[in-house]
């Protein structure tokens, strides 16, 4: 059968040779924007480029750790794509001899406004067999036969990474299902979102333009790498936990900021304080007024003064680098569509760093996900286009 067939490499060659087929309506993202983000796609050879770089400049600013000094950029990257068929970036495994220590994904598009998306330990890697056959399963159970599947690795939900496979209709585009690549779980529609629809046509355009004005400072490839400008912090000591089931993110995330605090909780007890059940999540007023603000005698944190702030304001780095000075971590929400605050994933944020000279702002994420094991990374913000759909400030 087709699915059994692959592994990460050769998936990534069938990727890209075959036909795209969308896995959402063409209708959803409009022609002018699929235009602006084809032509300005940059190719395999120049994100290499572009990852060897990164790598040598987080390494030389001592922003990564012991294992990735005399870390190398694998050749060979793993393409990802956005839900509606547009590539979206490109994951570089990093390896120290033949380890793997980390990822580094570099953007497959001018629009993202600079090559890096995120660079540091990542999420484990995907275990191929196991998903294709999970998936092959997910068809049968759904009534169709994988006979003719075409397999595309997805983003469905950044920075969630699923397997979309179609099976092909008489006419039209098919039909799709979308399987988690680490806990295998069908995602609903309403739990899929496009990366590239997070970003305005106007922020596009100006994305285009930044990108190669940091082009024309110095040719990536053969630039000799120096510590750069920065103005840094992280917080030491800081745990990283890997949420317990697929919605548990808000718990997850809860659980390192009151392990920072000295408060061991486990991921229910958070739900049940909170009043809600994990399986379902928690909304934004939920987990704030449900745990960090409720009293260490009702079970919560007991960060009175906590807050939320809706949206990915322009002044989100000064909010966030005055917390982190403060040594409080703080609760970054993602969205899964655009302007959504009421479905997103939840990470903590214990780190930033800005690039004096770019003004490439990158925050250092906890991320929970994938289920049991979670993700460490600099990940860079890029204002008001950053799909952040609001953050918790959980301070007394």
């Amino acid at each position: 059968m087709l699915l059994g067939k692959f592994n990460i490499l050769l998936l990534a060659l069938l990727v890209a040779a075959m036909v795209m087929i969308p896995i959402v309506s063409a209708g959803d993202i409009s022609s002018e924007r699929i235009a602006i983000i084809q032509n300005n796609y940059i190719t395999e050879k120049e994100a290499y480029g572009s990852a060897q770089y990164e790598l040598a400049q987080f390494v030389s600013d001592g922003l990564l750790g012991e294992e990735f000094s005399g870390a190398s950029v694998s050749p060979d990257p793993v393409s990802v794509y956005d839900i509606n068929g547009l590539k979206l970036y490109y994951s570089f495994p990093l390896l120290n001899g033949k380890k793997k220590v980390g990822e580094v994904k570099i953007a497959a598009s001018k629009v993202f406004g600079a090559p890096l998306i995120s660079i540091g330990n990542g999420p484990q890697a995907i275990a191929m067999d196991e998903l294709n056959k999970k998936a092959e399963q997910a068809l049968k159970n759904a009534g169709y036969s994988p006979d003719k599947a075409t397999t595309l690795l997805v983003c469905y939900a950044y920075p969630k990474v699923g397997l979309g496979v179609t099976v092909p209709a008489k006419s039209g585009a098919g039909t799709t299902l979308i399987i988690d690549a680490y806990d295998y779980s069908v995602i609903p529609a309403s739990g899929q979102g496009s990366m590239y629809e997070s970003i305005s046509l106007d922020s596009m355009k100006s994305g285009v333009v930044s990108w190669e004005a940091q082009e024309q400072k110095a040719t990536r490839q053969s630039l000799t790498v120096s510590p750069r400008g920065t103005v840094s912090k992280t917080l030491s000591g800081f745990t990283l936990y890997g949420q317990e089931g697929t919605n548990w993110c808000a718990f997850a995330t809860a659980k390192m900021i009151s392990a920072w605090y000295g408060v061991s909780k486990s991921q229910l007890q958070i739900a049940q304080t909170a009043g809600v059940n994990p399986d379902n999540g928690a909304t934004e007023t939920e987990i704030t007024n449900g745990y960090y603000k409720k009293s260490p005698a009702q079970g919560g944190l007991g960060k009175s003064g906590s807050f939320i702030r809706i949206g990915s304001p322009s002044n989100l780095y000064d909010l966030i680098k005055s917390e982190i000075d403060g040594n409080r971590p703080v609760v970054i929400n993602i969205g899964i569509k655009p302007g959504q605050s009421t479905n997103y994933h939840a990470r903590a944020c214990a780190g930033y760093s800005r690039d004096t000279s770019s003004g490439n702002i990158y925050f250092y994420l906890y991320d929970p996900w994938p289920v049991n094991s979670g993700a460490l990374s600099w990940e860079r913000w890029y204002g008001g286009s950053s799909p952040y759909v609001s953050s918790i400030f959980v301070k007394s």
